[in-house]
């Protein structure tokens, strides 16, 4: 009996642990200032859309190298486009948009560190199709948390007026035995994809929940900013 009070008392605890994250997270996303305004997603089908994402270390039109290998990236990534925090790392992408009762493909292309996590919740994939991804071609159904630079996660605020939605992957860390140029942008990649639905239209978030930022817990800077490591996510 005692062991099952304990057991439901870790489950209950491990549980409201995750909502104060998520929910500290719609706040800071809903609040926090701006980098950009970035909106991404490309329908390629009736009900298909595609999201391509890249996450750098830093603003990667501070390296002039990598962007004459990549001129497209200037173009379409939010922190070339509007920056005040040029060494912060960034997702490319601030704003999301697909439609309603779709098949959503994301590529995320990571050129990054391992971070770590704090929470191994978030080290496996939630929410997507087969309940796994795909890292470098490889089908994963959990990454360890030693090896994972960041996370991307689509969340709401549970309501009535739109449809409950929740997608978690994981994002594996760059090739390290690659190597990085003088920015700190790794010269091989890691590319992961994913694939989830959307039903109803919808207004959301997605974010990092790796400790990626600044400050002594590495959860300020721009994990705390919105259009860096947090963005919305709307389905219409």
């Amino acid at each position: 009996m005692q062991k099952k009070y304990i057991g439901g008392l870790v489950f209950l605890v491990v549980v409201v642990a995750l909502v104060v994250s998520v929910g500290l997270t719609i706040h800071a996303v809903t609040n926090a200032n701006t980098n950009g305004h970035s909106t991404g997603g490309q329908q390629v089908g009736q009900r298909r859309y595609s999201v391509v994402e890249n996450v750098f270390p830093v603003d990667p039109c501070t390296d002039p190298t990598f962007i004459k290998a990549h001129p497209d990236i200037a173009h379409q990534d939010t922190a070339c486009q509007n920056s005040s925090n040029q060494t912060w790392v960034n997702y490319s992408l601030t704003d999301i948009v697909v439609g309603a009762n779709s098949l959503v493909t994301v590529t995320i292309v990571n050129y990054t560190r391992p971070n770590g996590l704090i929470n191994t919740f978030w080290q496996q994939p939630q929410g997507v199709v087969g309940d796994a991804i795909s890292v470098n071609g490889k089908q994963e159904k959990s990454v360890s948390p030693s090896m994972i630079s960041h996370t991307f996660a689509i969340h709401g605020i549970a309501s009535s007026s739109q449809p409950w939605l929740f997608v978690s992957v994981p994002v594996t860390e760059a090739d390290l035995s690659a190597g990085f140029d003088a920015h700190g942008i790794a010269l091989k990649p890691t590319v992961t994809i994913f694939q989830f639905h959307t039903l109803g239209k919808g207004h959301y978030i997605w974010f990092c929940q790796a400790p990626c930022g600044t400050q002594t817990t590495h959860t300020g800077g721009p994990m705390s900013t919105k259009g860096y490591m947090s963005g919305t996510f709307t389905v219409v």
